[in-house]
């Protein structure tokens, strides 16, 4: 099972990516703010790192992919109006573009860990 780290400040934005990655069958962390994500992406327990650019804390974190530890791949898919508008439909529609996003990333991060045969 892929692990996803939720690095973000929005108590909705957070609920509605859990539930949506669980019920996908994705296990999920939260951080809140900048420093708790980049120690938890550190931590190597982690496939993936959803990240609002604008956490408190470290803001933006990383600027550097290497900040986040080796092999760790991250997507800043929170902002304005990025984890659904107002209606259903645009969340669910957000839901299944981010889920498209992450099974792609996920495979990169696999096939660029292998080594080369």
């Amino acid at each position: 099972m892929n692990r996803i780290l939720i690095a973000e400040d929005e108590p909705h934005i957070v609920r509605f990516l859990v539930k949506g990655l669980r019920a996908q069958g994705y296990a999920t962390g939260e951080a809140g703010d900048g420093d708790l994500a980049l120690a938890m992406a550190r931590s190597g327990q982690f496939d993936l790192m959803l990240l609002d650019l604008g956490l408190p804390g470290r803001d933006g974190l990383p600027r550097r992919p290497a900040e986040a530890g080796p092999g760790r791949t991250g997507l800043a898919p929170s902002g304005p109006g990025q984890a659904g508008g107002p209606g259903q439909e645009s969340r669910r529609s957000a839901l299944v573009s981010l889920l498209s996003v992450l099974r792609s990333a996920l495979c990169r991060s696999v096939c660029e860990s292998r080594p080369a045969s």
